[in-house]
């Protein structure tokens, strides 16, 4: 119904009624969820032992995707009917993303304790950038950027979600300028405030050193101990 939120987004909210991120999602943020119906039905249908199955996108027999002879002959022979035909899943190849994921934690040792999900499959960087802001940037939030920075940000941040963009000076004296990040931040009024950090930065390609990484995490830790919500 029009102004309630759905019980399965309130479950959902549910787990972190005790973190700071669900005061950090955007009220769509709030309201969305995974829907208990074909896509759901189908992962449980995976894991019945029936011989057909049509339940999304393709249809099975003992597991493997039927499809048209004229069809396959047109690829590699060294490619199974399962890597041509599969439905690809929500958030992208199950195996694959476990696999990106131990990799992830193998070039950063620093996230093996941490809590982690998957990485999830977006379509480029505008795709992904438009999920996150859809899932923690309301109207008027803001979003604090370098001054140097991609053209699609207006479109993603002011155009598609109205958040106003507060911009610092990327550099000082040929250096990261951590003092601009932390004085943007800090003239944020509101506590919640969107940080955008892509690096190599587009479009100079610059990246911070180690020691401006670090000082950049001090900066954020230090603005979120104060009551800053990033």
């Amino acid at each position: 119904m029009e102004g309630k939120v759905n019980i399965l987004a309130t479950q959902l909210n549910e787990n972190f009624k005790n973190s700071t991120i669900l005061d950090l999602f955007s009220e769509y943020g709030k309201r969305i969820y995974v829907p208990k119906g074909i896509i759901v039905q189908a992962s449980q249908a995976k894991q019945k032992a029936s011989k057909y199955n049509a339940t999304i996108g393709i249809a099975t027999t003992n597991s493997k995707p039927i499809y048209i002879d004229s069809v396959k002959d047109q690829f590699s022979s060294n490619l199974s009917p399962s890597e041509l035909f599969s439905y690809s899943p929500m958030g992208g190849n199950a195996e694959l993303r476990a696999i990106w994921k131990k990799e992830m934690i193998r070039k950063n040792p620093s996230m093996k304790d941490c809590l982690t999900s998957t990485p999830i499959v977006t379509s480029g960087l505008t795709n992904g950038l438009s999920i996150a802001s859809s899932l923690f940037l309301d109207k008027d939030d803001s979003v604090v950027i370098p001054d140097m920075y991609w053209e699609n940000y207006n479109l993603i941040f002011q155009e598609r979600f109205q958040a106003k963009m507060v911009k610092y000076p990327l550099f000082n004296q040929e250096k990261f300028n951590c003092k601009g990040l932390a004085n943007a931040i800090e003239s944020v009024k509101a506590n919640k405030v969107f940080v955008m950090l892509n690096f190599p930065n587009n479009p100079t390609g610059y990246s911070p050193t180690e020691k401006e990484a670090e000082e950049i995490c001090e900066v954020l830790i230090s603005l979120a101990n104060k009551g800053k919500r990033l």
